[in-house]
């Protein structure tokens, strides 16, 4: 979907939105926080109706995103999260922002790839278009050294997702 069709988009509607078009069982669930020129900010939720942390997801994998299905019924009377992000500014990378406050604030954050590998860690060092991260395994959570990638390559960001909080025993 394209900026403007996202500016359109009512941000206090709870919305299914769709960014495999492979599988289009796989989808989040979420308030729109803000849209910016390439990325959407998504406040998510989890399927038993609990937050389920922030995505940054470019706008250009999004084909399609619904409300007031049967689906969505589940969260009618969701209260929305009291937490908030740091107000990004237009005009600025919001990629690097978010990725910047994940790393000032030493959150675990997951990158979605652009040749679709999962990659979580704690950001070290963002240097001329270059993270690096110190990784953890997706499979059993423990450290796995030092990743280097181009900033570039990130379609996807998310920061206090349950996945990250199981990950290191902060799950309610």
């Amino acid at each position: 979907m394209n900026f403007q069709q996202l500016k359109k988009m009512n941000q206090d509607v709870i919305y299914e939105v769709y960014t495999n078009m492979e599988s289009s069982e796989f989808f989040y669930v979420g308030y729109i926080q803000k849209v910016f020129n390439e990325f959407i900010v998504l406040e998510s939720y989890s399927e038993c109706g609990t937050f389920d942390g922030f995505r940054i997801i470019d706008a250009a994998r999004i084909f399609k995103m619904q409300a007031g299905t049967q689906y969505l019924e589940r969260y009618r009377n969701l209260p929305r999260v009291s937490e908030q992000l740091p107000q990004f500014e237009d005009g600025k990378d919001i990629l690097l922002e978010f990725i910047e406050w994940g790393k000032t604030q030493n959150k675990l954050v997951e990158f979605i790839m652009a040749w679709d590998e999962k990659i979580i860690g704690t950001v070290v060092s963002i240097d001329e278009g270059i993270l690096a991260i110190d990784s953890i395994l997706d499979s059993n959570f423990k450290p796995d050294g030092r990743c280097f990638f181009e900033y570039e390559d990130i379609i996807e960001v998310g920061l206090d997702t349950n996945y990250l909080k199981l990950s290191t025993g902060d799950i309610p």
